[in-house]
């Protein structure tokens, strides 16, 4: 018997996305979930992050996940340009946080002030 990977749970194609939910309950019936896991749901959140170090996951804006093919290119290209955007929004979360800190430290800020 072929042993299963947590990828081979994920459909190729947009057209045979899969909802979280269903993830979570193929996740859990193929034993990728410990038995005492409390939040389920964030566990395969968190093994669908770690899959995306190695594959492209996309994420379907009305929910739904799918490794891409040939012929979804455009959504691949949607979803490149949504994650640079949140990418370049986390980024000038952090500048912001390191500026206030550097401030904080050097003595030229003694309380953050609210926008």
């Amino acid at each position: 018997m072929a042993l299963i990977k947590f990828m081979d749970l994920i459909p190729q194609g947009e057209e045979k996305a899969i909802k979280r939910a269903e993830l979570v309950k193929l996740a859990d019936s193929y034993g990728f979930i410990p038995e005492h896991t409390k939040d389920k749901d964030r566990f395969v959140r968190n093994l669908i992050e770690n899959a995306r170090q190695k594959n492209v996951i996309i994420c379907k804006p009305q929910g739904g996940y799918y490794v891409p093919t040939v012929n979804d290119k455009k959504a691949l290209r949607t979803y490149i340009a949504g994650e640079r955007r949140r990418a370049q929004s986390i980024y000038a979360g952090i500048k912001m946080a390191t500026n206030v800190l550097e401030d904080l430290e050097h003595g030229r800020l003694q309380e953050v002030k609210k926008a």
